[in-house]
């Protein structure tokens, strides 16, 4: 899985909590918000409760677990995005283990239902910034979908 577009690596397989092998590419065809969080980052229970707030029907809200409890050198396994899923009462099948234990955490991606990167966060986010952000980018994108006109942030 790439970190700034999932159109790049959409292939590779990883595990979710259920230990089912899942790619980028399963997700196609949705808007998707990925949040990366890891076990040992203190900020990243509160980022989780945050994400539980959301409400985008339209979107699907994926959980990428990068490290294990020893954060770099410690990759996550399957229990620990089962953990982490059950600990925060997460779809299983939307939380997925990968091994990128030197990314720095919270971060946010949003993606197009193409897989492009519409928005980039490293850092906590309120469930209303996120919120305003997934608006605000699907407006945009849908926009110029359909008449090519960019948005500013597009620029």
């Amino acid at each position: 899985m790439a970190d700034t577009s999932y159109v790049r690596g959409r292939d590779v397989q990883r595990m979710n909590a259920h230990g089912e092998a899942v790619t980028w590419a399963d997700f196609a065809g949705h808007f998707v918000w990925a949040e990366y969080a890891a076990p040992w980052c203190g900020v990243c229970p509160g980022q989780a409760t945050e994400m539980q707030r959301v409400q985008a029907p339209d979107v699907t809200k994926v959980t990428v677990v990068t490290s294990g409890m020893g954060g770099y050198g410690d990759p996550p396994t399957q229990a620990t995005a089962a953990e982490w899923a059950g600990r925060f009462g997460l779809d299983p099948g939307h939380v997925i283990a990968a091994n990128l234990t030197a990314l720095s955490v919270p971060r946010h991606y949003f993606f197009s239902p193409e897989g492009h990167s519409l928005h980039f966060h490293a850092g906590f986010l309120s469930a209303a910034d996120i919120q305003t952000i997934i608006a605000q980018r699907m407006d945009g994108y849908q926009r110029w979908k359909q008449t090519g006109e960019k948005a500013e942030w597009m620029r």
